[in-house]
């Protein structure tokens, strides 16, 4: 009978958990439900002036601004994911 090894146990949890969350995000990414893209910011944003909006709302409607970047990072990441098996 084999031992329990913790810190085998404990590595593949870590690689399982990086490996589900980079897929998950790199799939929202690619589907379009993750970055404000031009049909889908949300009109207190689009309305605001580019000085006033908070850092988050500012990186997520930039990053949407190109489909293509968005591409590239969800492949990435799923690519990124597939690795960690």
């Amino acid at each position: 009978m084999k031992k329990f090894d913790f810190k085998e146990i404990m590595e593949i949890t870590c690689r399982l958990y990086v490996f589900f969350f980079l897929t998950i995000y790199g799939i929202g990414k690619i589907i379009g439900g993750q970055f404000y893209t031009e049909a889908r910011i949300p009109d207190e944003i689009a309305l605001m002036p580019i000085g006033l909006l908070p850092d988050f709302e500012l990186a997520w409607t930039f990053m949407g601004r190109s489909f293509g970047y968005i591409l590239f990072i969800g492949l990435a990441e799923i690519i990124g994911a597939s690795t960690t098996l």
